[in-house]
């Protein structure tokens, strides 16, 4: 899987239809059709199972996430 920029190829998508005098529907249905992808990398996600994975020190009570769960948190974009 790779990121890509939505808004950049919604863009190219309209530029093309513009210059190659496409239907404009098709394209506008394939723009939504990007738009109601799920997010590949939720950043929100991803802080928040780094939160709820991590127990900050409290009195007598230490216990952290490793880094290699923190890097599994990462690379999986907060999705499970």
């Amino acid at each position: 899987m790779r990121l890509i920029d939505a808004d950049k190829f919604k863009q190219q998508i309209v530029a093309v239809t513009i210059r190659n005098n496409l239907v404009v529907e098709k394209s506008n249905a394939i723009c939504d059709l990007i738009d109601k992808q799920p997010t590949a990398y939720d950043v929100d996600k991803v802080i928040d199972q780094l939160d709820n994975n991590a127990t900050w020190p409290r009195m007598d009570e230490t216990q952290w996430i490793t880094l290699n769960e923190a890097v599994e948190i990462v690379k999986s974009g907060g999705v499970k």
